[in-house]
């Protein structure tokens, strides 16, 4: 079974972006269209950090 996430122009807030399934998570989002908060509690220099905008931004959203 599948189904599609369909969250353009949305807004979604995830925690933990910085690794594992949050990072996971903030990535579907994103594929799916939302525009995506996240948090962590790393400094916004870290490169775990970077990394999240990254597969964000490759999305197309911010």
């Amino acid at each position: 079974m599948s189904f599609v996430l369909d969250y353009k122009d949305k807004v979604v807030l995830v925690t933990g972006v910085s690794s594992g399934i949050g990072l996971g998570v903030a990535k579907e989002f994103a594929r799916a269209g939302a525009h995506v908060a996240g948090c962590s509690r790393k400094s916004p220099d870290d490169a775990s950090v970077q990394a999240f905008r990254e597969v964000v931004e490759q999305e197309g959203v911010r």
